[in-house]
Order: structure tokens, then sequence, then C-alpha cells
């Protein structure tokens, strides 16, 4: 864990929980078959309150653009179901920065307003080092006005977002 990046080695090891229960159902099955050694666990469990602590020591700053105040609740709710804190204000207790740029493309199609949202996402870590980047493309279309498109390509990143899961999202998962 000291040679790692707090938030890549908390997803490598988040799935251990599960890890501990299938080794308790094990020992519990070489006990029913009568075996006199004693299995002790002590690693696991450790291991356990390791994740625990780093994933609550994580604070991940959002830094959107102007425009992308909604993009960044939506980002902000997916860090938050998955446990991670975050703000989208400065702060020195910020582990990770996730900065988001987005750029619009407006256009018509006979009487229909079309927005496509480009939006690159980069996190990097307290050091400054770029732990991953992903680009989001999302699109909305209005017959009344370009807000309403953009209102839609919003709602299409918000969408998008919910299909890949955050993690895939920000580009640390294929």
């Amino acid at each position: 864990m000291s040679h790692q990046d707090k938030l890549l080695w908390w997803l490598d090891n988040r799935g251990s929980e599960e890890k501990l229960e299938d080794l308790y159902v094990r020992l519990a099955i070489l006990s029913s078959l009568g075996s006199d050694e004693e299995n002790s666990v002590v690693y696991l469990p450790e291991l356990l309150g390791d994740i625990s602590k780093v994933k609550s020591e994580l604070l991940v700053s959002i830094r959107p653009d102007k425009k992308d105040r909604k993009s960044a609740a939506f980002i902000s709710e997916k860090f938050s179901v998955e446990g991670i804190a975050t703000t989208q204000s400065s702060s020195r207790q910020a582990t990770h920065i996730l900065t988001m740029k987005s750029e619009y493309r407006r256009g018509m199609v006979g009487d229909a307003y079309i927005t496509t949202k480009l939006t690159d996402l980069v996190l990097k870590n307290k050091a400054g080092k770029t732990l991953a980047n992903n680009e989001i493309i999302s699109t909305g279309n209005s017959m009344t006005s370009y807000k309403l498109s953009q209102e839609g390509a919003e709602r299409h990143f918000s969408a998008l977002l919910e299909e890949a899961g955050i993690w895939q999202a920000v580009g640390l998962k294929k």
C-alpha cells in the first residue's frame, strides 16, 4: 500500500469482504469434517480494517466548468454510492482531484436544436500524477431551444454515467 496510490489500492482490494465470507464457510466445512487442526484467521480481518481506513481517508475534489454543475452533481452522487467522499470546493484534505472540462457544440438539423457535450474527465492524485482520464460524449435535442437541448445532453451524460459506472467513466476500469 505504501508504494501505490490509495484509491487504486482500495479499488484492487475492496472485494475482500467476500473472500472473508468464503474463508469462514470453508473453515466451517473443515471443522464439520472432524479436522483437529485449529485454523486462525489473522491477516484477512486486518486487511479489511486497512481497506475501511483507507476508504474513510479518501476525498475527491471535483472541479467542474461553470456549465458543468449538474454533471458534477451526478458524478458526486456516483462517488457517494461507492462510499467515497467528494467536495466541489478546494480542500487541503482532498486526496484526489477530478477535473471536468466540457465543450458544447451546437447545431441545427431541420427544426431541431442539437447539442453535443464533450466532457474530459481527468483524475489526479494529490501529487499531481494523472491516474486516469476519459472522455464522455453526450447529446441532446429539442424542437424549441438550445437551452433544452443542453439539458438533454446533461441527462444523457447522467445516463451514460449510470450505464458505465463511476470507475469506468473516469477511466479506471475497462
